[in-house]
């Protein structure tokens, strides 16, 4: 084989290897944003299962620190959530919660939240997070469809290692079976020393005139209480974003 023709063998192979090395080039983006895509669909699955939904996915104790507003007790309240959740096993094996009661719109849900992701991140165990109303509607539906699916449900609630009421005093208390349900619920987690973690709008005076004195009394005892002031921290959005 002369040079002439020995060249043109060379450049050929090298046109075929190029465009080989171009088309695994261009299979490897669509695979790593395939890749990224279950990896977010896995995320979103993980905490939806532990009852955090897709509005609370960026809510961490590093993001809500990055975006504290001027508010001093909002400030001073997270301090001692991140204290608490810096030592969580500890404060999950004496059975030790913490309620954060106040006005609407000051962080609360998504300290709580913060809290639970902590938790599952560190491998302590399980947790779940439920909004009151929620609570209340599963246990309802699911009892007229399925006793057996409402009696798993409820065992979740009563066992789970960390359980997060959202929002209590929310749903309909002029019903007297859903005041002894959380009565219920509440009481067996004290005496299982599971920690609850609850938000409120309600005040101490709310909660007792609502649901008893001896309940508060429980929550206060095996909680620590945080009170929260100023006016919401959530914004309307702007027309012009349109």
């Amino acid at each position: 084989m002369d040079n002439e023709a020995l060249s043109r063998v060379i450049d050929e192979a090298n046109r075929k290897r190029q465009g080989k090395q171009a088309q695994t080039g261009a299979t490897q983006t669509p695979t790593t944003a395939a890749g990224k895509r279950y990896d977010q669909a896995k995320l979103e699955r993980d905490l939806k299962f532990h009852g955090i939904e897709r509005r609370f996915l960026g809510v961490t104790l590093a993001s809500i620190e990055q975006r504290l507003p001027a508010n001093e007790n909002i400030r001073r309240n997270f301090s001692y959530v991140k204290q608490y959740a810096m030592h969580l096993p500890e404060h999950i094996s004496r059975g030790e919660g913490i309620i954060m009661a106040g006005g609407y719109g000051t962080m609360k849900t998504s300290m709580a939240v913060a809290v639970l992701r902590h938790q599952l991140a560190g491998g302590n165990g399980g947790g779940y997070l439920v909004p009151m109303a929620t609570m209340i509607d599963n246990l309802f539906t699911m009892r007229s469809r399925d006793r057996d699916e409402a009696a798993r449900y409820e065992e979740r609630l009563r066992i789970t290692p960390l359980l997060i009421i959202d929002d209590l005093g929310s749903e309909n208390t002029a019903q007297d079976w859903i005041t002894a349900k959380t009565d219920s619920i509440i009481t067996e987690r004290y005496n299982r020393l599971l920690p609850t973690i609850i938000t409120t709008n309600f005040s101490a005076k709310d909660l007792s005139d609502t649901y008893g004195g001896r309940i508060l009394d429980r929550i206060k005892s095996s909680c620590y209480y945080l009170e929260f002031h100023g006016g919401s921290e959530r914004r309307a959005l702007g027309i012009e974003t349109i």
